[in-house]
């Protein structure tokens, strides 16, 4: 089933780049989806069960998986209507849709693979698609991000490749060599040490990139600046996601190793540097689409610190993460709104947005008091549980440095936010008063996601705790 569907992305890719009647090429992106949900609907069926040799739905995989599906699902609504909206031509709209949906079956592949190296080629695949993305607009801003993105981010996988590559010496030195996620856990044991810790530092350091984290953070907030607006809800949900789950299937062969302690200090490293960074930056930005590109830093970094504690971390990090995409892609969703009102992303070109668009100023608060995890919403849940995980451990400085720095991000997202709602309506011409063209029926999307994080805060639904429950059992750590 999983190859077909790979075999299907591939047929339909082509049909959208030739096809240029818009209907029609719209039509077979939603036949992508439909293929997406089934294939999805079939791995709820068959979870850990391996197919075609090399994919399996474990239970991380099928979480992130099903996150994908839903998230894909209103980006391709809200890229309708940004393509309609800006009215472009049939030639950009069919590459825009080819690297839609490269993308995201190049995410599936990341999700399901069972072998590191097929997982790396999928995770190069997104590179490819992701540059297609960027350079939407055509003009010299897009240029310079896509070729910074192709480049940086073409070191990182070289990086990981060469992190593979120090764990192919490793096995040589046992007299195996498989890279079957399953068999690299069986073995990790009696490899030397000091070539699992070179192979996780090359892996650290080349998935960055894509979970827009330190060292690699750079392009990625590029990357979320100049492209689409519903494009930049993909990078900051799935693509960030997928950067995860390549380091974490890595954390998870090397858990039961005697490496875990120095990957757990590495992973705090990267971490509050990474929130470090972040705050930095939202201190100083006044451009709205970096700030919440910095804020999905900062929540990448709250993510991998909650890795590297342990215990209820592991928990609390995928419970972020899953929260996190629904929070950070409503955001984006409804800044391609504000963009079509203000025709600008600069602080001081907003204000006035609950008197022009009071559905989507309502968005925007509820966002505000998720992405800064505050009661009932469920982020609050994961930082809080990320929080205890670090106090049971005793890493009390690293404890007394997030709450310091996020104290910052609360007060300069805070800031950020009353001025766009609630400030004085610009003057500059492009301004539209008459709100852009925006339709109550575009915030619906951004409702329903945001009530999802909403009742995974009051709820906290079965189903959810069990299938987080079941991917911090991979890592077979207590």
């Amino acid at each position: 089933m999983v190859t077909t569907f790979f075999v299907f992305s591939v047929i339909l890719g082509l049909a959208i780049y030739f096809t240029r009647n818009k209907t029609m090429n719209y039509a077979l992106v939603i036949l992508h989806l439909a293929l997406l949900t089934t294939l999805n609907i079939h791995e709820y069926a068959h979870q850990d069960k391996l197919e075609d040799r090399f994919f399996r739905a474990d239970s991380l995989g099928f979480i992130f998986f099903v996150v994908l599906t839903i998230i894909s699902s209103t980006t391709l609504i809200h890229s309708y209507i940004y393509n309609e909206k800006r009215k472009e031509s049939m030639r950009k709209i069919a590459l825009h849709n080819v690297g839609f949906v490269g993308l995201i079956t190049s995410i599936v592949g990341v999700l399901l693979s069972t072998h590191i190296g097929l997982m790396w080629a999928f995770i190069e695949a997104t590179t490819l698609s992701v540059a297609v993305l960027i350079y939407h607009d055509r003009d010299r801003l897009s240029l310079e991000a896509t070729w910074k993105y192709i480049f940086v981010a073409s070191v990182g996988i070289a990086l990981a490749f060469t992190g593979i590559l120090f764990l192919g010496i490793a096995f040589q030195g046992a007299g195996n060599i498989d890279f079957t996620i399953d068999a690299i856990k069986q073995s990790a044991g009696q490899l030397d040490p000091i070539w699992l810790k070179v192979s996780f530092l090359f892996v650290l350091t080349g998935f960055s990139v894509k979970m827009g984290i330190v060292p690699l953070f750079n392009v990625d907030i590029d990357a979320k600046d100049v492209s689409p607006s519903p494009i930049g809800a993909m990078f900051s949900s799935a693509l960030l996601n997928v950067g995860f789950v390549a380091i974490f299937r890595f954390y998870e062969c090397f858990a039961q190793t005697s490496i875990l302690e120095w990957m757990n200090k590495v992973l705090m490293i990267s971490g509050i540097l990474s929130i470090f960074f972040a705050t930095v930056y939202l201190l100083k930005v006044q451009n709205y689409k970096r700030a919440f590109a910095y804020s999905s830093m900062e929540h990448a970094g709250i993510a991998i610190i909650a890795l590297a504690t342990g215990g209820v971390g592991y928990f609390a990090a995928i419970l972020h993460l899953v929260l996190h995409s629904f929070t950070k892609a409503s955001i984006f969703y409804q800044i391609g709104q504000i963009h079509r009102v203000y025709q600008s992303k600069h602080e001081t070109h907003l204000g006035g947005y609950f008197k022009i668009n009071p559905y989507g100023a309502t968005v925007m608060l509820l966002a505000l008091f998720s992405v800064l995890a505050m009661p009932p919403f469920g982020m609050f849940i994961s930082e809080f549980l990320t929080f205890k995980a670090l106090a049971n451990k005793g890493h009390w400085f690293i404890l007394m440095t997030m709450l310091v720095l996020l104290s910052f991000i609360v007060f300069s997202l805070t800031r950020k936010f009353l001025v766009l709602l609630f400030g004085e309506m610009p003057t500059h011409k492009k301004f539209s008063k008459n709100n852009g063209g925006i339709h109550p029926a575009e915030t619906i999307t951004q409702f329903i996601l945001l009530g999802l994080v909403l009742y995974c805060g009051v709820v906290q639904p079965d189903m959810l705790k069990t299938y987080i429950e079941g991917a911090v059992k991979l890592l077979a750590v207590k």
